[in-house]
């Protein structure tokens, strides 16, 4: 089987496994055994990337994830608790064993930034992935729609017309040619939903929102998309490797699927939240 081949195979599983854990019905179940795969699976390719103590590394991790999953289970299983609750709760137990899981690693291993950096890289994107699901899992889905765009018309558009080097020592094939058509794709995907009523009908609560409104966003997507991938490429040139690890043939490891995400779901969560004011 050719590479090429390799690659569209396990790209399409990739994507189908994503679409169908945030499209079915329960899709928040679906999505919160998905994203802690995902969590354990990116810290395993972190500690190979930033040569990480693993024992340690895991043991915070793991007991970040479940102090923070811990009150995702608890209102979702729950009918008398409301989604403030579930707000304050996550927010308070993930921030006080964020502080404890700081405070243990620079017991055992004092300056070790690395360590700390990870927890932060992964953690915060965690935290945040959960909020969005048990609101409404289709927005996951949406920004994951948004940065498959935006990837797909980056590269399209810097083959066909890429001239001038966004970043040469960080990630030589990708050119400012490319951001553009990219940002330009993902906006006039979005207008084409909005004209046709689809954000009425799915998102109810950006409703009336004009679509110069829903720029910002797509272009603040669009951002940390590139400034995610472009990060995750430097974090692989300091640690003298080409791919995060060799989980998905054709694509590299998880964290090189996900480092665009990593970046823009907590910028995404952050404008939905103050601007339009949803997680409320």
């Amino acid at each position: 089987m050719s590479g090429l081949v390799k690659r569209a195979l396990s790209g399409a599983v990739y994507v189908f496994v994503i679409v169908t854990a945030l499209s079915v019905r329960e899709a928040w179940l679906w999505g919160f055994v998905l994203f802690s795969v995902f969590y354990f699976v990116l810290a395993d390719e972190m500690i190979r990337v930033m040569k990480l103590h693993r024992s340690v590394f895991f043991g915070v991790s793991a007991l970040f994830w479940m102090a923070s999953s811990a009150g995702i289970i608890y209102t979702a299983f729950n009918k008398s608790v409301g989604v403030p609750s579930l707000k304050s709760v996550v927010a308070l137990i993930g921030i006080i064993w964020l502080i404890f899981a700081f405070l243990l690693v620079f017991r055992l291993f004092k300056g070790d930034y690395k360590t700390v950096f990870a927890l932060v890289y992964l953690g915060i994107p965690y935290v945040v992935t959960l909020f969005v699901l048990t609101v409404e899992p289709l927005l996951i889905l949406f920004l994951f729609v948004l940065i498959w765009l935006n990837d797909t018309f980056a590269y399209l558009s810097g083959t066909l017309w890429g001239k001038h080097k966004l970043a040469p020592s960080v990630s030589p094939k990708k050119t400012w040619e490319g951001v553009l058509g990219g940002a330009l794709a993902v906006v006039l995907f979005v207008w084409f939903l909005w004209k046709y009523q689809w954000f009425s009908e799915t998102f109810y609560f950006i409703q009336g929102v004009d679509f110069a409104g829903l720029v910002p966003l797509l272009l603040t997507v669009v951002f940390l998309a590139v400034t995610g991938d472009l990060f995750e490429s430097w974090l692989k040139r300091k640690a003298g490797l080409k791919d995060s690890s060799n989980l998905i043939p054709g694509h590299g490891g998880l964290l090189d699927r996900l480092d665009s995400y990593l970046f823009a779901v907590t910028g995404f969560f952050v404008y939905l939240f103050f601007v339009f004011k949803i997680f409320r």
